[in-house]
């Protein structure tokens, strides 16, 4: 992999010399630029000597760089990545700045950008850098730390850079997500997460869902370039956490999620149904049910009644331009949820069916997924294999594609 390495000015950038022995190691071709003040912490001799030609000076005006070569690198890079990012770095990637070579390159580049940062604690958790961090994660940027650790001033805290195994594996992930298709300029509405109702107002229920594989589909679906929105549902508080860097709208009942899948879809030209939504409503207790009234009965009956099918709804009003593609959890063996996808798909009239299967080692509580892609246009069913929720979205994205799902 073509990797523009930048070292900044952080105490941190001791450490590169031995992670740019580690870059090299593992066969990756490298171009490096040192901040001005990285190099009161690291001898360029020492860099050079395990680059094995010149560092790139990061004055755009040297006597080296003619014509457009300040942005050859961005051109010919397939990874941008910043060891040792300063607050000050962050500060200028997160509001464009382009006034030395490293910023220039990552101002130009199309190429993914990972930052790994380190600096002290106090700087790192103001206001003004995370609000930085969130912006530049936003625009798809993957950032690798801080950790928790020993600083250089003595204080101990999260400031730390990354450990170079977890630097060099988002490398490698990277390069996994080079397979993704192109879909820059796609607008693509992703609902996630689980449905709920309500019995009483202190009492609720709600499907069995994480939103972990929502996620990861939107982290892939991000990763090729798609400009994606979600609407979300009840998840995990680590899968709530990340999705702060998407754009995000809320839903809880059926009511809500119909409103605004309405209302979202018509910006998209894409719609993937993916929420955990419940097939029906409950009639709610207007005040709470109190154990005394639950204990007089074994059964309490609670009337419930069906809700519509939204995404049935959703077909009937889009655009000649948009698609729908909806997904349906089923269990059985695999002749059962191919018979269950192919009736869905047929009553629902999408352009495709995503079946999830759930068994034990795939599907919601596990870390794996199982999907089969059927399509109203072609009869062949494309299987995705039992991967971890981020491989088989990955996998999905692709073959999604190839059925021109979002051309």
């Amino acid at each position: 992999m073509k990797i523009f390495l930048s070292v900044c000015g952080s105490i941190a950038a001791y450490k590169s010399v031995d992670f740019l022995r580690a870059l090299r190691k593992a066969g990756h071709e490298v171009e490096l630029c040192l901040s001005e003040s990285a190099k009161n912490f690291v001898g360029i001799t020492s860099l050079e000597t395990f680059l094995g030609k010149k560092i790139i000076s990061n004055s755009l005006f040297d006597s080296e760089k003619i014509g457009t070569h300040h942005i050859e690198i961005a051109k010919w890079a397939d990874l941008c990545l910043i060891f040792g990012a300063t607050a000050n770095t962050l500060a200028k990637i997160s509001h464009g700045f382009a006034d030395d070579f490293i910023s220039t390159q990552i101002l130009a580049s199309r190429a993914p950008l990972l930052i790994a940062p380190a600096m002290n604690t106090q700087m790192w958790e103001a206001a003004a850098t995370q609000e930085n961090v969130k912006t530049i994660v936003k625009r798809g940027a993957l950032m690798i730390g801080p950790i928790a650790g020993q600083l250089a001033c003595g204080d101990v805290g999260v400031g730390h850079i990354a450990d170079f195994d977890e630097i060099i594996d988002a490398i490698s992930q990277i390069q996994t997500l080079k397979n993704l298709p192109n879909l820059r300029g796609k607008k693509i509405l992703l609902s996630l997460g689980a449905m709920s109702t309500s019995i009483d107002p202190a009492r609720r229920i709600s499907n069995s869902s994480s939103g972990k594989s929502g996620l990861e589909f939107a982290r892939a679906l991000r990763s090729a370039g798609a400009d994606v929105t979600i609407l979300c549902g009840l998840v995990s508080k680590e899968v709530e956490s990340a999705l702060h860097s998407f754009v995000c709208h809320k839903f809880e009942d059926s009511k809500s999620y119909s409103t605004q899948l309405q209302q979202l879809s018509k910006f998209a030209d894409v719609i993937i149904a993916n929420a955990a939504v419940l097939d029906f409503d409950v009639q709610t207790f207007p005040r709470k049910l109190s154990r005394s009234e639950v204990s007089q009965s074994t059964h309490l009956q609670i009337p419930i009644q069906p809700v519509e099918d939204f995404v049935q709804k959703l077909q009937q009003t889009i655009l000649p331009h948009q698609k729908i593609i909806a997904f349906g959890l089923e269990d059985g063996d695999v002749g059962e949820v191919l018979e269950k996808a192919k009736a869905k798909l047929f009553k629902k009239g999408t352009f495709a069916l995503v079946a999830n299967r759930f068994t034990e080692q795939s599907g919601p509580n596990t870390e794996n997924n199982e999907y089969w892609i059927l399509n109203q246009q072609n009869e062949e069913v494309i299987h995705v294999p039992n991967l971890s929720k981020s491989e088989a979205a990955k996998k999905l994205v692709i073959a999604l594609n190839e059925l021109s799902s979002f051309s």
